[in-house]
């Protein structure tokens, strides 16, 4: 199923369920912007966001991801398919095999305290998960997004850094880096970004309390820079330098 037919049969079980957009962001612990950008196909839920659907539509997975075209109107499903989609959702799949196999098979998942992580800066959107109990801890973000205004800058480099801060240490945990041989925007970067990390044993240092963040720096062709902070945990606000 690609993310065009997934977002019309989110849609459908929605208005099945006689559900606004908003109210069923307020039940999954999303905005209801975040529920339009399933149900246009534009981004996909996470796998932890696609069980709480199911919890939401009383439906087992297979249902909901259930190539049923009948439900569907033919017409909207005419679509176009470009290769980037294409690679998104095999990404997309891959990543919800291997969450399957970590967050919802083991004996032990009821053990598991899961947790919705989103932004703490209204220039930025995330979507993201992170599951704990004592000898695991797993946590994934996906779906970077700049909405802080047009940003037509090219950047040469970028650096995106996801970091947990505890007390007053900074930790890098993760990190990724743009280095192409073509110039590219920050919001097409932000697209590719993806950070997994599953940590094992019972020394595990991401916890539920665990304050994250996420760092942004990019340098545009004339050499400029400019850094982003985005709180993922508690924080309420980002920052933004020019330099």
């Amino acid at each position: 199923m690609n993310p065009e037919e997934l977002g019309r049969k989110i849609r459908t079980m929605r208005m099945e369920h006689h559900m606004t957009q908003a109210q069923l962001g307020e039940a999954l612990g999303v905005t209801f912007q975040a529920v339009s950008k399933w149900e246009n196909g534009r981004s996909v839920p996470d796998v932890l966001m696609l069980k709480k659907l199911c919890e939401v539509f009383g439906v087992s997975l297979n249902e909901l991801l259930g190539n049923d075209d009948d439900s569907l109107d033919s017409e909207t499903g005419m679509a176009k398919k470009n290769s980037r989609k294409l690679i998104w959702l095999v990404t997309f799949l891959a990543a919800a095999v291997i969450l399957s196999l970590v967050l919802f098979w083991p004996k032990e998942q009821n053990d598991l305290e899961f947790r919705t992580l989103t932004s703490g800066c209204s220039a930025f959107s995330i979507s993201g998960s992170l599951a704990v109990n004592k000898d695991q801890s797993y946590l994934y973000i996906s779906d970077i997004s700049y909405c802080g205004g047009e940003d037509d800058s090219l950047y040469q480099s970028i650096q995106c850094d996801l970091i947990q801060v505890k007390n007053d240490h900074h930790t890098v945990l993760s990190s990724e880096t743009y280095t192409g041989s073509e110039p590219i925007l920050l919001i097409d970067y932000l697209k590719t970004v993806q950070f997994k990390l599953n940590e094992q044993g019972s020394g595990c240092e991401i916890r539920t309390d665990s304050t994250l963040q996420i760092e942004i720096t990019a340098v545009d062709e004339s050499g400029q820079s400019v850094s982003y902070l985005i709180p993922v945990s508690s924080a309420d606000d980002c920052s933004s330098t020019n330099s």
